[in-house]
């Protein structure tokens, strides 16, 4: 995601994270602890979210971790993965979202 991240970040694309370990953590504090160190050790400055209690992960139907969702310009989702997803498959998803590579013959 941190790769992805810095080789977007000139092109209409956000990448969030959203940390969902306040929930086992005890809260919503706890969690932005975790997440706050989760970033530090792996140097990541992509924003992430503190999902402690759920919210997001309930409003996208969510089922297990991780989770990826790929939302359009529109707030639509176009598409998601479950299970964590390598740099390869990150990048071509992305690239068909953002029209950067073609789909259909001409």
């Amino acid at each position: 995601m941190q790769q992805i991240y810095l080789d977007y970040q000139n092109v209409d694309l956000v990448v969030l994270g959203i940390d969902q370990s306040g929930l086992a953590a005890g809260g919503e504090t706890a969690g932005a602890q975790l997440s706050r160190a989760f970033r530090d050790k792996f140097g990541l400055t992509f924003p992430i979210l503190n999902g402690w209690d759920s919210t997001v992960f309930e409003q996208y139907k969510g089922t297990g971790f991780p989770i990826n969702y790929f939302v359009d310009s529109n707030g639509k989702v176009s598409s998601s993965s479950f299970g964590a997803l390598d740099y390869s498959s990150l990048n071509i998803r992305i690239s068909v979202m953002l029209n950067l590579i073609p789909t259909k013959a001409p």
